[in-house]
């Protein structure tokens, strides 16, 4: 067993027990991170569905920007 091998005083039990919920900390820590990560890229996959699936707003007629400087094809 490990914990038998280390040193048992007061200051090491102390310092094992600081480092242990420290790790758990870091773990949670870094759950969450990953959490708000995954949550953002969801946000952007569907941001982009919902910018190709939308209706054109306004005219109708297609885009020609030769129209509208006056010049021939």
């Amino acid at each position: 067993d490990d914990r038998r091998s280390e040193c048992q005083c007061e200051p090491c039990c102390q310092k094992r027990n600081k480092v242990e919920k420290r790790r758990t900390i870091d773990k949670l820590f870094k759950m969450i991170h990953y959490l708000v990560l995954l949550v953002c890229w969801l946000f952007l996959f569907w941001l982009i569905y919902w910018a190709v699936t939308q209706e054109p707003v306004g005219e109708s007629e297609e885009w020609d920007p030769f129209k509208i400087l006056g010049i021939d094809r």
